[in-house]
Order: structure tokens, then C-alpha cells, then sequence
């Protein structure tokens, strides 16, 4: 029987495909010319003894792997105090049940990550479809893709998982399909610490209808499915560690304390490590794009990406190493890029930009530099 495959999968294939081989073969060219004069820059690293696949692995990966094989545990590291439950479970228990069929978790964690990514382009294809039309669509899709940062959506990390079940959500809303919304809504609140503020643009999507808010309570059972799934993570943890806020208070370990964002963004653009730098910088431009074109992007699309980034930056200074990763979740601009790229220079220039940039930030990174972690 010949199974017909709809226009949008393959797009979407297509640049799962070229992108993905481009940035595999940069990643090991520049491993091979590089390691030799590389010092070690991450524990546990290579995560696996396959020395191509090892690419996709960096940092992160280690936890995601630790929790997939033997589960939480309640002990932290002796020597820095760090622990596994720092980590959301909705990605580490896809590759641990995944890795039962396959007999290999790194491998099973690639394979999450990538159909994560194919699932979260075709949604976005639909969703842009829906509201614009298919050829903004299909430029959503190429943006995502060519974010600076979106190598990270094929690593052994959870921001492709994020950004499927984020990006669903809002396609449920926009299909008026609000039990699923509100369920992928708590599965995003699994995935990731800031998942749990989708349930602002979420609410916004509902209320802003005046019928909608006439039976407010028809809607609010749904939308309570998205703090539930923080709410069962909780009490996990608390069960586990004694502690229900376990899971915030060990961040400290990390040295992540409250902070002002703001102040975070001014020591990182004036610091001396180009690391934290580079962190700022994107956390400064993300910033500036979400407020600069809001109107065109939508409020709760501007929401979606705040929530990607001010969360990170009011943890301190040392979640700018991670601020160009985090950066990748604020997947509306993609929506963003692709609305400006209406006019056609603008849209060459805008991708050509944006392909070399991933490119550069690929060598460090698949070379595990700090530069993004």
C-alpha cells in the first residue's frame, strides 16, 4: 500500500535532513582539526564511544543520560552539590522508555530529539498556515531551522521536546481543541523550568474572546492541566528529597540565585569572558526583537518568548552560558523572521545571516566550548 505524505512533512524533512548532515559534518571537520589543542572543557564528555554520533552531545547530556539510566536519586554530588533532579523528567523518561527497544540510551536520546524536531516543524508549518498563510509558513519552517542556536534541537537535550509540545499547544488552541492544549501545556511544564508560563499566553488565547470569557468555567479545567504538571513534578520531588521546592533550591549549586535580568545583561555585555559576552548579546537581541515587533508577532507569541529568556537571566550571571541554548526555545521567532521576510532581500539576507552564524557557533559547540552550553 503506498503511504501519500502530505506537503508539510516533507518540508520539513527536507530541512530536518540538509541541516542536520551540514552541521554533522562541521562538527566532526572541526573536531578532528581542533581536539588536539583543546583542553577539556565538560565532565563526562565523549557521552558515548561512537566518535560521529558523539557531536550531538555536550554538557546537559550527561544529566539527561544519568536520569534515563538509573532514575532520580535523592543524593547530590558530594564535591559541588549539584543533582540530577535539577532536571525535568518528561525528556529523560521518553529516552529511558525509548532505550528499552534499542538497547542504547545516547542513541534512543538522538532519536527523541529528532523526531521531537521533525514533530515540532510540522506543527509550526500548520500553526503559521492557519493564521497567515503557507508560504509565511514555510518560511516559519526554514527560520527554525536556521536559528543561530538550533543544532541544540538534535542534541541529547530536551529544547526540541519543548518546542513540539509548545508549539502544539498553541496549534490546539488555534483548532479549539483546549483539553489537548491544556495537556501539552503540562507536558511542557515537564519539560523545561520556564514551561509552566505557557500557561499565561494560553489563558490570553482564551480570555481574549469576549464568548470565551463569558464561560470562563467551561475553559479553566484545561488550562489547569498546565500548573498540574509542575504540580506532579513537585511533589515528586518533594517525596524524593523532603523538599518540595528541591528542584529550585538546588540550583545554587550551579551558583543560579534571584537576580535582576537586567543587571544580569549590563555584567555580562561589560564582562571579560567572551563566553558571558556572547550570552548577553543574545539575551539582549531576543529581548529587543520580542518587544520591538510585538504587535507583528502577537502578544502571546511575545509572551512565549519573555518566558524563554527572563527566567534564565533573573538566575544570575552564570546562566548567560546558557542563554544562547535557551534562546532556541523562543521558537515565535522563527513566526517573527519569517513576517519580515516578506520582502525578498530581506529574507535572503536574513537567512544567509542567520546559516553562517549557526555554522561559527557549531565549531564551538560541538567542541565543547562555553560559548553554548
Amino acid at each position: 500500500m503506498r503511504v501519500r505524505v502530505s506537503a508539510e512533512v516533507k518540508l520539513v524533512g527536507a530541512w530536518l535532513v540538509a541541516t542536520r548532515t551540514v552541521l554533522w559534518g562541521v562538527g566532526l571537520v572541526s573536531r578532528e582539526i581542533l581536539q588536539p589543542f583543546l583542553p577539556v572543557q565538560e565532565p563526562g564528555a565523549p557521552f558515548t564511544t561512537n566518535q560521529a554520533l558523539a557531536v550531538w552531545g555536550h554538557w546537559d547530556t550527561r544529566w539527561y543520560l544519568d536520569i534515563a539510566r538509573r532514575g532520580y536519586s535523592a543524593e547530590p554530588i558530594p564535591e559541588t552539590g549539584e543533582a540530577n533532579y535539577a532536571f525535568f523528567p518528561l525528556y529523560p523518561l521518553l529516552v529511558r522508555a525509548l532505550a528499552v527497544f534499542l538497547g542504547d540510551v545516547y542513541l534512543a536520546g538522538l532519536i527523541v530529539s529528532n523526531a521531537s524536531l521533525l514533530v515540532a516543524g510540522i506543527l509550526l508549518y500548520r500553526l503559521t498556515a492557519f493564521e497567515d498563510d503557507e508560504v509565511t509558513a514555510r518560511r516559519a519552517v526554514k527560520y527554525l531551522f536556521l536559528l543561530p542556536t538550533a543544532f541544540v534541537f538534535s542534541g541529547v537535550l530536551s529544547e526540541s521536546l519543548f518546542v513540539a509540545v509548545s508549539v502544539g499547544a498553541f496549534y490546539a488552541t488555534r483548532r479549539n481543541r483546549w483539553w489537548l492544549a491544556g495537556l501539552l501545556g503540562g507536558c511542557a511544564a515537564l519539560s523545561r523550568p520556564q514551561g509552566v508560563l505557557l500557561i499565561l499566553p494560553l489563558a490570553w488565547l482564551c480570555f481574549a474572546d469576549r464568548d470565551r470569557r463569558q464561560r470562563w468555567l467551561d475553559y479553566l479545567p484545561p488550562l489547569v492541566l498546565v500548573p498540574a504538571g509542575l504540580a506532579g513534578w513537585v511533589a515528586y520531588t518533594w517525596s524524593l528529597t523532603g523538599d518540595p521546592l528541591a528542584f529550585v533550591n538546588v540550583q545554587r549549586a550551579w551558583r543560579k540565585v534571584p537576580s535582576n535580568p537586567a543587571e544580569v545583561l549590563v555584567q555580562g555585555l561589560l564582562a571579560h569572558a567572551p563566553q558571558l559576552r556572547v550570552g548577553a548579546w543574545f539575551g539582549a537581541v531576543a529581548r529587543a526583537l520580542a518587544f520591538s515587533f510585538w504587535r507583528l508577532l502577537g502578544f502571546p507569541y511575545f509572551l512565549v518568548c519573555l518566558a524563554a529568556v527572563l527566567p534564565a537571566l533573573s538566575s544570575g550571571w552564570t546562566s548567560l552560558y546558557s542563554t544562547p541554548r535557551y534562546v532556541a526555545s523562543a521558537w515565535p521567532l522563527a513566526i517573527l523572521f519569517a513576517k519580515l521576510g516578506r520582502r525578498g532581500e530581506v529574507d535572503g539576507v536574513a537567512a544567509a545571516s542567520l546559516a553562517l552564524l549557526q555554522g561559527f557557533l557549531m565549531v564551538f559547540w560541538s567542541n565543547g566550548s562555553r560559548m553554548v552550553m
